[in-house]
């Protein structure tokens, strides 16, 4: 083994980011709540579920919001996603660590880099987040 390697399983796909059915709430840790959000991506024919949490989770959310309130075409927001799978003994969730947006429309890339700006520079979730507890499934039934 490699003194530096990773033993985790990382995931890099591209695809359209379905904003239409995201889930954004909070996941309870400890005595702390962290801002979690639940998509899918569509690559090819498939679909795939991820999960964000924390400041990555409120620019998806900006996103998502921004093309909502444009109504864009439904794989209007294309991204390129870098997640790592975290497996437990009968399921595996994608947990995204890293994307990259290719809007074209730069009116809606500009709406949402400007709600984040404003949630990011007064350090506070957005008005309108849900309250409701969200938890990363571990066992599929």
């Amino acid at each position: 083994m490699f003194k530096n390697q990773t033993h985790y399983s990382i995931a890099r796909f591209d695809g359209a980011l379905l904003y239409e059915d995201f889930r954004a709430g909070l996941m309870t840790t400890g005595i702390t709540k962290s801002p979690i959000v639940h998509f899918k991506v569509q690559a090819g024919i498939q679909q795939h579920p991820a999960w964000v949490i924390d400041e990555l989770a409120i620019e998806i959310y900006c996103y998502c919001r921004a093309a909502q309130e444009a109504n864009v075409s439904p794989t209007h927001l294309q991204v390129s996603l870098v997640a790592s799978w975290i497996s437990a003994e009968t399921c595996s969730n994608l947990i995204v660590t890293n994307v990259e947006w290719h809007i074209a429309s730069k009116a809606l890339r500009e709406h949402a880099l400007r709600m984040y700006s404003e949630f990011s520079r007064k350090k506070k979730m957005p008005v309108d987040w849900p309250d409701d507890i969200i938890t990363i499934p571990v066992v599929v039934r």
